[in-house]
């Protein structure tokens, strides 16, 4: 049974810590907060000509995206490497679940098993004791034996694979910003396959929100919403208290609002102003100059630096892994490493960036310029589109009409359903909008350089995709 606001069950319980959340003062100063309006009007025109350059020069390759798996896997081989990457920029709430599990099986139809016991064999099991991780050994077992018994029946058909002494790692950045500069930073990059799902600022957001903020434990109930005036008219007090609640925890600023508090992870489940732009315009080595690290984190961060220029291979251990389509083996990208991967995971831009400090024009092109590096472009808006599904499929080499392509996908939010396209897309944003405007204006007024970031990436995408359409011929 779902849990309803101020509905029987969780009703009693939860009144009065509610109501105690809501009658709390929320001091927020718009004042300082510029408009995204008057941001167009005054720093925009500067903006755009930067963000214009860009469109007309893109850093875009001439290579087709049909089958770019393939192509740039024998690329990466013919220059004597035994390995390279799936890297997915995992933006949070942006559909990344759902692309995880198509890469499952888009490594299940290349025959380049991602199966955890082949790297679970190779480290210490013992440290993986417990109830929490008996599932890991069961499954090892498992997994082994059928490993086994699939090698044995496509023996012959990955002897015929140009790629079968190559190996296809994964790896998902999520938690990590991505240092703007490392496509020609890391060598790694050059043997990766770049893909990036996005989604519109204040929909991610809210999405955010109701997962993993306060709203976890409140389902806006669609039975009652816009019918019942008195559930209603709660729910609008609850935005209108709660989601500056929410966004006072900004851990945009948190080293340097709480000094003395040890420092988490940029991208988590919390709020963080400005997140796609964030995660996408990090630096690393001088440009931290005029950051709030001290030495000793600056020379940690410079140290993984200098060690991009050695590499020759890949410790296959200390990247990704799928236990299951939606979960993860993953020995490397945690706050605190494992012993058998000490410097973290090894793969593109995961050398440390910040993301930290106060946010400028200069970021978002900086992002922009990230972006276009990637091979793949998606919004999770359209996804589920058949072009957008077509696309992908293209980019990773495999039939447009398989059963694991996007389109095919019945993905549901266990949150907040969407009866239509058009909740999709916009249904945070028409909620506030009709509920509680001045958090709306809120969320635009502090996010303003994601949004403006968003709509270029949109226009990135659209470009992708005709650029896809002119050479496969497609049909709309």
């Amino acid at each position: 049974m779902r849990t309803q606001l101020f509905f029987p069950i969780v009703a009693i319980a939860t009144f009065s810590f509610l109501s105690f959340l809501i009658n709390r003062d929320i001091k927020v100063n718009s004042d300082t907060r510029t408009s995204v309006a008057s941001l167009k009007l005054k720093e925009g025109a500067h903006l755009q000509q930067q963000v214009q350059h860009l469109h007309n020069n893109p850093d875009l390759s001439t290579e087709p995206f049909a089958n770019r798996w393939q192509k740039r896997f024998l690329e990466s081989k013919a220059r004597g490497r035994s390995g390279g990457y799936l890297f997915f920029k995992h933006i949070r709430k942006a559909g990344g679940t759902t692309l995880r599990t198509f890469f499952h099986d888009v490594f299940e139809y290349h025959d380049s098993s991602r199966s955890f016991d082949l790297c679970f064999k190779d480290i210490d099991q013992s440290r993986f004791s417990g109830k929490g991780t008996e599932f890991l050994h069961k499954t090892y077992a498992l997994k082994a034996q059928q490993t086994k018994e699939k090698a044995a029946k496509n023996g012959k058909k990955k002897a015929q694979n140009p790629l079968n002494d190559y190996q296809v790692h994964y790896i998902e950045q999520e938690f990590d910003t991505m240092d703007w500069q490392c496509p020609n930073k890391d060598p790694r990059w050059e043997d990766s396959l770049r893909i990036i799902t996005l989604r519109h600022p204040i929909e991610r957001h809210m999405s955010e929100f109701f997962f993993s903020g306060p709203g976890q434990f409140v389902a806006v109930n669609r039975t009652q919403l816009y019918v019942n005036q008195t559930y209603t008219d709660e729910l609008a007090v609850y935005l209108e208290k709660m989601v500056p609640m929410w966004m006072e925890d900004n851990h945009a600023i948190r080293q340097e609002r709480y000094p003395k508090k040890k420092v988490q992870k940029i991208f988590g489940r919390f709020y963080t102003d400005n997140f796609q732009v964030r995660a996408l315009a990090g630096c690393s080595g001088h440009c931290m100059d005029d950051l709030t690290f001290n030495a000793a984190e600056k020379k940690r961060m410079n140290k993984q630096l200098a060690r991009l220029n050695k590499y020759e291979s890949i410790n296959s251990t200390c990247t990704l892994w799928f236990v299951t389509k939606e979960r993860m083996f993953d020995l490397c990208n945690k706050v605190n490493h494992s012993p058998e991967c000490p410097n973290g995971c090894d793969a593109p831009c995961f050398y440390p960036a910040s993301g930290y400090g106060e946010l400028s024009q200069r970021h978002v092109v900086r992002a922009l310029q990230s972006l276009q590096s990637f091979d793949a472009v998606m919004l999770m808006e359209t996804l589920d589109d058949q072009d957008q599904s077509a696309f992908l499929a293209d980019v990773m080499g495999v039939p447009r009409n398989s059963k694991f392509a996007l389109a095919n996908k019945n993905s549901v939010n266990s949150k907040v359903e969407k009866s239509s396209k058009r909740e999709k897309t916009h249904f945070y944003r028409e909620l506030l909008s009709n509920l509680a405007k001045s958090v709306s204006d809120l969320l635009h007024e502090e996010n303003k350089w994601e949004i403006l970031f968003f709509e270029e990436a949109v226009k990135l995408n659209a470009l992708y995709t005709r650029q896809w359409k002119a050479e496969t011929n497609w049909k709309d």
